[in-house]
């Protein structure tokens, strides 16, 4: 039997025994069993030793040949058409009524191929170990139908409907077949580019084919427009051949195309209209037209009348104005004709142009003529003599009168004039002439006249006192005068180079243009061209200072000191400490001394101040180790030498003045090397014995920079 006690098919029980005394005689033949199913049943037989005893041995079954009861059971049913469009899955059971269910294969699930005869199988097994078949026929479809939209028209050539259309719809499915498709649709608008009508066709197993169909759809007629060239004036008319040119505007489909464009260039007419039509891609149209006026003829002069009559014998001598009058049959006139004022030139029958606009802008023009001059006669003022001095007149002269005129001819002159007086810069001595139109013209002979002599009004010297009201270098005097008329020509200069005084004077005159001379007049001044003295001057060495010392004359007013050419004392001493100088630099001094007059006398000196550390100098550069040296102090035994690079590094107490430092050395207890960098050092005095520890102030400090070789 199997694991669970359970034989399917036909058993065999054979039967055997053993005996140790006698031995096996015999045992019954073999027996089989195939059926009926039973859940227990008993095979017996016997078996004998040679003496004759028997024994008796039996075999309980369970026996089931019958397979169990099997069922396929889908996960969900399928649609009212019998059919599957998405994956599902089919579950097995089973019953078995002798030997009792066991196991089933488990649950499978179908997503295709499409079919309409599909179908899913399992098996299912009892205990006895019998198989029970079980299937799910089923109709699968999960493809959509092919679907399709049709327009109930075509478009036009260039793919726009411009009036209402319906698209219907159709569908085919090889599988399930067609269930339904919607209902035609119809549309009708709004404009645009880009229409769609869609619809869902589907077949028997409930799938959707989408069908849509697309399209471009304009019902609105372009909007046209009838531009003329050129525009029409203010008023509205034309006067040359006028093109009007159609054009369009369509905001969906765009315009196809417009009427070529119109002329017009005659006859005049008040009214013409001028059409034309443009057509957008969907088909639709729109007319424009343009009224036109036209007029290309000019208006005709009839007249030019002068507003006023002639001045004197048919001449006219100052501006006239003249009127145009004309016609115009078609457009009329665009206001009055031209009023000219004519100005001149002047002529016998000079030409005035007449002009009428009609309201075309057409303009017609007539040459009309008058006589005109409105200028005097030529004159000319002419003098007795020419002038005396400078062109100047100092005494009288008399001026006569002549002329000429080109136009309408000289009439008559004024008699001669007489001039002496009074003085004057532009005096005039004028006449007329008349000509025959009445025009005056001028003669007149510009003069300058002056009889009176010229005032001294002053002296200027050609520069200030030199200092104080003094002058100490000779001065040139230059003497200035006035004269109201002519002006002053001259004035004489003067020099005074001595001798000094408190009260010198110069003497000078002037003379005018017209050779008038004035009166000598004087110029008075303070005059002192001898320096005052300074000597002695000395220059002591310091600290980064200088003591100045001088001795100066009593007329020096003031010293002034200068080192290197910069200011650096002012004032009436006789000594000058300077500070704040470089040791070891030398320094030149000027000194100044001044007296009232700014006479000058100078003295000079130099000095090199000196530092209490003397070397190497403040900054030194320097490549091999130095030798610190400073200066002595008074009662000082010793001195203590400090350097200095990110804290101290070295200390020494020579009793001389210098000490000299070597390339490495050991400062409590680590040895130093003269590395390149910056170094500082420092010197204090000492005084008595070492021990004692006293210490003066801090003689100085200092730098200096050491260099790689």
């Amino acid at each position: 039997p199997n694991a669970n006690g359970w034989n399917k098919s036909t058993v065999t029980v054979t039967f055997a025994g053993t005996d140790a005394t006698a031995g096996m005689d015999s045992c019954d033949a073999a027996k089989t069993y195939s059926g009926p199913d039973t859940p227990s049943t008993t095979v017996s037989g016997d078996c004998r030793d040679k003496a004759g005893n028997s024994m008796s041995a039996s075999r309980t079954l369970k026996f089931d040949a019958t397979s169990p009861q099997s069922t396929a059971t889908p996960s969900r049913q399928p649609n009212a058409n019998g059919w599957y469009k998405a994956p599902l899955s089919v579950s097995f059971a089973a019953t078995d009524g002798m030997s009792g269910f066991d196991a089933c294969d488990p649950s499978t699930s179908y997503s295709g191929p499409d079919s309409a005869t599909a179908s899913v199988s399992g098996t299912c097994l009892d205990k006895a170990g019998n198989t029970g078949s079980a299937s799910y026929a089923l109709k699968y479809d999960a493809t959509a139908p092919q679907a399709s939209a049709t327009p109930s028209r075509q478009p036009n050539a260039n793919g726009w409907f411009n009036a209402s259309l319906s698209v219907s719809f159709a569908a085919t499915d090889a599988l399930s077949g067609l269930d339904s498709c919607p209902v035609a649709q119809s549309y009708s608008g709004p404009d645009t580019v880009s229409a769609v009508a869609s619809g869902t066709c589907l077949d028997k197993a409930g799938n959707g084919g989408l069908a849509s169909y697309g399209f471009k759809y304009d019902a609105t007629a372009p909007v046209a427009t009838a531009t003329p060239d050129p525009q029409p004036n203010a008023a509205g008319w034309n006067k040359s051949n006028v093109t009007v040119t159609f054009a369009g505007s369509d905001a969906t489909a765009g315009i196809e195309s417009c009427d070529a464009p119109k002329s017009y260039s005659g006859p005049d007419t008040q009214s013409t209209t001028l059409s034309g039509t443009c057509k957008d891609k969907a088909g639709n149209t729109d007319a424009a037209s343009e009224t036109l006026k036209y007029d290309a003829t000019a208006p005709i002069l009839t007249d030019a009348v002068p507003r006023r009559a002639a001045d004197r014998a048919g001449w006219y001598n100052h501006p006239v104005e003249v009127d145009s009058h004309g016609v115009d049959a078609m457009s009329g006139l665009d206001g009055p004709c031209t009023s000219v004022t004519y100005s001149g030139p002047d002529g016998n029958n000079v030409p005035i142009s007449g002009q009428c606009v009609d309201v075309a802008g057409n303009v017609g023009s007539k040459w009309f003529s008058i006589d005109y001059d409105d200028t005097g006669p030529e004159t000319a003022a002419t003098p007795s003599r020419g002038p005396d001095v400078n062109a100047w007149y100092n005494q009288a002269l008399t001026v006569s009168f002549t002329g000429s005129d080109s136009v309408s001819g000289l009439e008559s002159c004024a008699p001669p004039e007489t001039y002496g007086g009074p003085d004057s810069g532009l005096a005039i001595v004028g006449g007329i002439c008349l000509d025959k139109a009445g025009n005056a013209g001028v003669g007149s002979y510009a003069l300058q006249f002056d009889a009176t002599p010229p005032q001294v009004t002053g002296a200027a010297p050609a520069r200030q006192p030199d200092s104080n009201g003094w002058y100490n270098q000779p001065l040139d005097v230059r003497f200035q005068g006035t004269d109201a008329t002519s002006s002053i020509e001259s004035c004489s200069q003067a020099r005074y180079a001595g001798p000094d005084a408190g009260a010198a004077s110069v003497s000078g005159f002037c003379r005018d243009r017209a050779g008038n001379r004035s009166a000598d007049s004087s110029f008075g001044l303070k005059y002192d061209a001898t320096p005052p003295a300074v000597t002695g001057m000395t220059a002591k060495a310091g600290d980064r200072r200088a003591v100045l010392s001088w001795t100066a004359s009593p007329d020096t007013t003031s010293v002034e000191i200068h080192r290197a050419g910069t200011l650096v004392y002012r004032g009436h001493d006789e000594s000058f400490t300077d500070t704040g100088l470089k040791n070891g630099v030398r320094y030149h001094y000027t000194l100044t001394g001044y007296d009232e007059a700014h006479n000058a006398a100078t003295s000079t000196a130099a000095v090199t101040p000196t530092a209490p550390l003397v070397s190497p100098a403040a900054g030194a550069i320097v490549k091999a180790p130095p030798r610190l040296a400073w200066t002595r102090v008074a009662k000082a035994t010793y001195y203590n030498v400090q350097v200095w690079r990110n804290g101290r590094i070295f200390s020494s107490w020579p009793k001389g003045t210098s000490i000299k430092l070597k390339r490495s050395w050991v400062y409590n207890g680590r040895r130093y090397k003269l590395t390149p960098g910056k170094y500082r050092w420092y010197v204090w005095p000492g005084f008595g014995p070492r021990t004692g520890k006293k210490f003066g102030p801090l003689l100085g400090s200092s730098s200096f920079v050491v260099r790689a070789r």
